[in-house]
């Protein structure tokens, strides 16, 4: 009997843990002027978390918080029903490690994605670097942006995550605009 409320027990566990790995599906389009930022980041660690923020604002939870951000296994990731506005990456969050990009406005401003109403906009592709600052034990994180994947390679992924949204139909149109 205690070996089956065990098993049971585990069961419900990895129940849980599976549901908890499931990313949160995207969201319908809130409306017509609301845009959507796509893109891929690639890390030495598998990335968790993207910290996304529009230039100027100060985000302090729960009054103010910065746009979700969907991030997918091969580094792929969304930020859709954004404002019309100016927007930067701050962070990139792995299991074990913090690469943190933007320390001061300067920084910010040379890695400003402009988004206009109800557009699709590639923010890129990019790889994390950690170069050597000069002293034994601290590390300078860099964001390169790099060729590969391109904008129609991540609007393909993107298309498959978006089923049964308005977003849909805007990546079919980019796509389309793409081939030309």
């Amino acid at each position: 009997m205690r070996l089956i409320v065990k098993l049971t027990g585990l069961m419900g566990l990895a129940v849980w843990l599976a549901a908890c790995a499931v990313h949160a599906p995207s969201q319908p389009i809130q409306s017509p002027e609301r845009a959507m930022v796509f893109g891929r980041i690639i890390a030495p660690e598998t990335i968790t978390k993207i910290e996304f923020r529009e230039y100027g604002k100060f985000y302090i939870p729960p009054f103010r918080i910065p746009p979700r951000v969907l991030v997918f296994e091969n580094g792929d990731f969304m930020v859709e029903n954004l404002k019309p506005g100016t927007y930067y990456i701050a962070a990139v969050y792995s299991r074990f490690k913090d690469y943190t990009f933007v320390k001061d406005n300067r920084t910010a401003y040379q890695q400003m994605i402009r988004v206009e109403p109800g557009e699709l906009q590639f923010a890129g592709s990019f790889v994390v670097h950690e170069v050597p600052d000069g002293t034994r034990f601290r590390k300078k994180v860099v964001l390169r942006k790099v060729r590969k994947p391109s904008e129609r390679d991540v609007l393909r992924n993107m298309y498959e995550v978006t089923h049964g949204t308005g977003w849909q139909d805007r990546i079919d149109r980019r796509l389309t605009e793409l081939q030309m």
